[in-house]
């Protein structure tokens, strides 16, 4: 699982995209938490998301999930 840089860190390291890995600070940019940075707590391959600090859903008995 893969994430593009940014046009300052692509210059520098002459690459488009690097993997994620755990404690990277990663900036949203879909969906409804666009533009939201935090660091990545944990990265699931198997179901091909992570999950970043700080972005918490609240469910609707009241639980608190991560996003």
């Amino acid at each position: 699982m893969s994430a593009q840089l940014s046009k300052e860190l692509a210059a520098k390291w002459l690459t488009r995209s690097i993997p994620v890995r755990h404690g990277d600070t990663v900036k949203v940019v879909r969906g409804p938490n666009k533009g939201r940075e935090g660091k990545v707590t944990e990265v699931y391959r198997r179901k091909w998301c992570i999950h970043i600090e700080k972005l918490i859903k609240e469910k609707t008995n009241g639980q608190q999930a991560k996003i």
